[in-house]
């Protein structure tokens, strides 16, 4: 059900609008910082808030810090491979009072369809590329209750030394 006379607005600019906007130093800085398997190690740190779910006054955060660790192919693996490690800190409504929150995995047996529209930038500094994005996104469709209406989607990478 549409609540806010906005959401119209939103999903007819979704329809005519590209999903996202980047701007970056080059083209080859911003592939090289978009491409899993381009052959330098990596960390990020991603961030997903959101402020409100849907038929409470509760909010939700989940910070993701992930290293990659690209490895080239060789004679033993005739492919690319991609070894990456995340450590979630989630923070959720705590049933007993207040909030929770801990290292571990993240519980995501939601079922919600979100839209977002989201800017970056990528850059060069020294011999390391750096990609900041931001992407506002709104829950358009869902099914269950302590949803996300919506969530703020923030980032930065880092790809080292290349």
């Amino acid at each position: 059900m549409l609540r806010s006379p906005s959401v119209p607005a939103i999903l007819l600019a979704a329809s005519v609008l590209p999903a996202s906007w980047a701007w970056a130093d080059n083209a080859d800085t911003a592939n090289k910082s978009n491409n899993p398997l381009n052959l330098a190690p990596g960390a990020n740190l991603q961030d997903y808030y959101s402020p409100r779910l849907f038929d409470t006054n509760a909010h939700t955060n989940d910070l993701l810090l992930r290293g990659t660790l690209p490895i080239a192919p060789s004679d033993v693996l005739g492919v690319p491979q991609l070894l990456r490690a995340t450590l979630p800190v989630s923070t959720r409504p705590d049933p007993h009072s207040g909030y929770s929150t801990g290292i571990g995995d993240l519980k995501n047996n939601t079922h919600y369809i979100p839209i977002g529209f989201g800017a970056g930038k990528a850059w060069k500094a020294g011999g390391n590329i750096f990609n900041a994005f931001l992407e506002p996104q709104w829950t358009v469709a869902r099914k269950g209750d302590d949803l996300p209406q919506f969530t703020l989607f923030a980032g930065i990478n880092v790809t080292f030394g290349k």
